[in-house]
């Protein structure tokens, strides 16, 4: 049996005892059984137990290269915001609005049978890696353009004098 079990306690920064008590049974790379106070579901956990993510090229097929991502960025609008539910943490969160967000990354939301929208952040981080990649080439090109007419500039003052 490859399975391990890992139990986590989720505090929600109040000072009450209303705190949630999971344990994962992790069945496979993918796959767990979700055990919360004792009420058992069928669940997916996208981690791997040493905390990072799998990104082996040897478990990867149809690799194609990130483009023209800057334009997609613009139309996503992060938010802070306080979660409604009782029992979660009080804290100022930092996110997006699931509904809004898929519109744009379609892929990186996802509805679970509870009805709500969940956004894999971990994906958009390529996508955020590619659009400084942008960003840094664009901001190259206007210094080398910024360079040529500064030194056109110095050229024309030279001959006038």
């Amino acid at each position: 049996d490859t399975s391990k079990t890992v139990k986590a306690n989720v505090n929600d920064d109040d000072d009450d005892e209303d705190d949630e008590h999971y344990t994962f049974k992790l069945t496979s790379a993918d796959n767990a059984v979700i055990d919360t106070d004792n009420d058992t579901k069928d669940g997916t956990i996208e981690n791997d137990d040493g905390g990072g993510w799998f990104s082996d090229i040897r478990l990867k097929k149809d690799i194609h290269p990130l483009n023209n991502v800057l334009p997609k960025i613009e139309e996503v609008r992060p938010v802070t915001f306080h979660w409604k539910k009782k029992g979660w943490t009080k804290r100022l969160q930092y996110g997006v609005i699931a509904q809004e967000f898929q519109k744009v990354f379609p892929a990186m939301v996802k509805k679970f049978p509870d009805g709500y929208l969940r956004v894999n952040y971990q994906e958009l981080v390529p996508v955020l890696i590619e659009g400084v990649k942008e960003l840094k080439k664009e901001n190259d090109e206007l210094k080398s353009r910024l360079d040529r007419l500064e030194k056109r500039l110095e050229k024309l003052e030279k001959e006038r004098r």
